[in-house]
């Protein structure tokens, strides 16, 4: 039985509105936490952005609702269909969405065959039936005698020894919509299906009939509840990562050009690239030291404590990395760096200055870093520049 394409036309189309309205609305939250830290100048700018993401998604949610409609009228498509139970005919009127939440109830025939005929019993779906035919219901032993049952072909998720993520392909068989039903339902390991296409949003199965009707190109997928939860974790830990990554390498770099930490300290040049830069313990090779970035000048070392938004306390950890670095410094054979470089460019400074960077400081980090003679780099909406 092949998928209705001119259902499949109208589900593409919702699911391409559906993808786009969950894009705009990432874009929105954006520029809605761009416009919490913005400089006067920018706000005019932004709020005028956000009303044209506004506007787009005003267009795209009336377009997903008149495809929404089609598949409305699709589905409330009847057909009036004889069925000969127990010898005797009733006849219903049925439309797609009724018979659908049919097949789903654990009571649904196990098959079909038109009535005085001798064609084999089928899984049947809501194309297959003809109005005005008469179909006799199947019994799950008569099927189970003349048909083999439904095979589904799928990945599992498992974690290697290395600790890395698997895909394993496994394939499940199953003669009713209850078995498929049980087995996605069974206590204590409750799991989804999904359908997943290349550049296409993923799509979660429901009943046997949509398993064996996803497209060819389509891989089927079984998770667990666990395993969502834990990707999902993974994927947090991966943005956190990546956007802390990149404030740390666009904060140094900024202090790097900044014209009143270069008139106060004379020219300045990055430390391995600006990137972080971690310190061991040269025995243990425990690490002792991370610091988000690094400058140098021809005697003093700039050392960069970044944050989203500083607090009082990243003063307190600024102030000690600096106490740390110089210990390191003070008996540099005790320790090595990664880059395995650095700790031999960084050899020899005079003094060490630590700087704490961001996008907004309030007044009471600011009074901190001034007690604590750190600099304070914060955004002016243009750039960045010395706040003290």
């Amino acid at each position: 039985m092949q998928v209705n394409p001119e259902l499949a036309k109208i589900q593409a189309q919702l699911d391409v509105c559906d993808g786009d309205i969950r894009d705009l609305t990432s874009k929105i939250d954006e520029v809605e936490t761009m416009l919490a830290n913005a400089a006067p100048d920018d706000v005019a700018y932004l709020r005028t952005e956000k009303e044209q993401l506004r506007t787009e998604k005003e267009q795209l949610r009336k377009k997903e609702e008149r495809f929404a409609k089609q598949a409305t009228l699709f589905y409330r498509t009847a057909k009036e269909v004889d069925f000969v139970i127990d010898g005797e005919t009733v006849t219903r009127r049925i439309d797609r969405l009724t018979w659908e939440k049919y097949l789903q109830e654990e009571d649904a025939p196990h098959g079909l065959q038109l009535a005085g005929g001798d064609q084999v019993p089928v899984v049947f779906g809501f194309d297959e039936l003809e109005s005005g035919k008469a179909y006799r219901v199947v019994s799950e032993k008569e099927r189970r005698q003349s048909e083999h049952p439904a095979a589904i072909s799928f990945f599992t998720r498992a974690r290697a020894e290395d600790g890395s993520i698997v895909y394993q392909p496994a394939v499940a068989e199953f003669w009713s919509q209850k078995e498929f039903k049980e087995w996605l339902e069974e206590p204590g390991q409750r799991h989804q299906l999904w359908a997943r296409v290349k550049d296409q949003p993923q799509r979660r199965i429901h009943t046997l009939e949509q398993a064996r009707n996803a497209p060819k190109e389509a891989s089927l997928m079984l998770e667990a509840a666990g395993d969502l939860l834990q990707q999902s974790i993974v994927d947090l830990q991966g943005f956190v990562k990546n956007h802390s990554s990149g404030i740390e390498h666009q904060t140094t770099k900024a202090i790097v050009r900044d014209a009143s930490l270069i008139d106060e300290f004379g020219p300045l040049q990055l430390v391995s690239d600006g990137r972080a830069v971690t310190f061991f313990n040269a025995t243990t090779r425990m690490k002792a030291l991370e610091v988000d970035g690094m400058v140098l000048s021809t005697s003093v070392l700039l050392v960069n404590e970044s944050k989203a938004a500083p607090v009082a306390s990243d003063a307190a950890d600024a102030v000690r990395s600096v106490a740390i670095l110089r210990d390191i410094l003070r008996h540099p054979s005790r320790f090595s760096s990664e880059p395995a470089d650095v700790l031999q460019t960084i050899q020899g400074v005079e003094r060490i200055v630590g700087v704490l960077s961001g996008f907004t400081f309030s007044s009471a980090v600011l009074d901190a870093c001034h007690d604590n003679n750190l600099r304070a780099v914060c955004t002016n909406g243009e750039g960045y520049s010395v706040s003290n």
